[in-house]
């Protein structure tokens, strides 16, 4: 599967195959847009699939904790990539994640 290289690349996001089976998790498309160094327009669009839980109720997609924090952590690494940010800013990016989750 695509996103378990990925989330080996990123950090320590695990995904519990019991859990996507218990709660009914798919793996879904999802587009990461990167802005340009100014923040005016679209440098580039990364497509990459997310776990996701279908709601009944409301019947959508809906983002699970692990999806954030992949989200999240390619639109960063992208952004250096892309010289979008700096290493200090990507490094103090890190330390927020690190924070948050």
């Amino acid at each position: 599967m695509k996103i378990e290289k990925h989330i080996k690349k990123v950090g320590k996001i695990h995904i519990d195959m019991q859990e996507i089976i218990e709660n009914n998790i798919e793996m879904v498309d999802f587009t990461i847009v990167i802005p340009n160094k100014t923040k005016s327009g679209i440098l580039k669009e990364i497509q990459i699939k997310i776990p996701c839980y279908y709601d009944n109720e409301c019947k959508e997609y809906l983002l699970t904790s692990n999806a954030v924090k992949i989200i999240d952590y390619t639109k960063a690494m992208y952004m250096l990539i892309e010289n979008v940010i700096s290493l200090e800013e990507y490094i103090t990016i890190l330390k927020v994640f690190a924070e948050k989750y």
